[in-house]
């Protein structure tokens, strides 16, 4: 069970970020996209519009439970808005 939970932001961006860096005591994490295009989340380096482990629109959500290996994004196009992320440890 996790004791502490913490949030933090990545703007939209057309190139690869990263989300979260390996962290082996984490428990899990959750990603919300409020940005104004699909957001392409890789389990892993450098994630693109063809090599992503999940595809959020505008809205979406991942949570994950079991994985904390580092995470990158991209977005489809250039506009406002971030991932918000909480990674729980």
């Amino acid at each position: 069970m996790a004791s502490t939970a913490t949030v933090t932001s990545v703007a939209q961006n057309v190139a690869s970020v990263v989300l979260l860096a390996s962290l082996s005591s984490r428990l899990g994490f959750r990603v919300f996209n409020d940005a104004t295009a699909d957001c392409y989340v890789k389990f892993g380096a450098t994630a693109s519009a063809t090599s992503f482990t999940a595809m959020l629109e505008p809205g979406g959500y991942l949570e994950e439970d079991s994985y904390y290996g580092g995470v990158d994004a991209l977005w489809a196009s250039a506009g406002a808005g971030s991932a918000r992320i909480t990674s729980l440890t």
